[in-house]
């Protein structure tokens, strides 16, 4: 029996973040054909509004690998909640 995605998540130490509501009036996401297109869901540590630092400038190589993974675990739970 294959495991679920729950499992399998955690069997890697992973842990997806809770989804949150969209900032504005709109989809959180749209499939157009075979496309998913998802919206608002990138720089979730940055949550108080400042600009997108940029990596190895403004913040080390390592902040903006957990900045790049938080988005992805927030987008996959995006998509795996819809």
């Amino acid at each position: 029996m294959q495991p679920t995605v729950e499992e399998r998540l955690r069997s890697l130490g992973l842990e997806l973040p809770s989804v949150t509501k969209p900032r504005g009036n709109f989809h959180p996401y749209v499939i157009s054909e075979s496309m998913l297109y998802l919206s608002g869901k990138g720089a979730p540590l940055r949550d108080d509004g400042d600009t997108v630092p940029k990596v190895g400038a403004e913040v080390s190589v390592e902040q903006g690998r957990v900045y790049a993974q938080e988005v992805g675990k927030r987008s996959s739970n995006h998509i795996y909640r819809s």
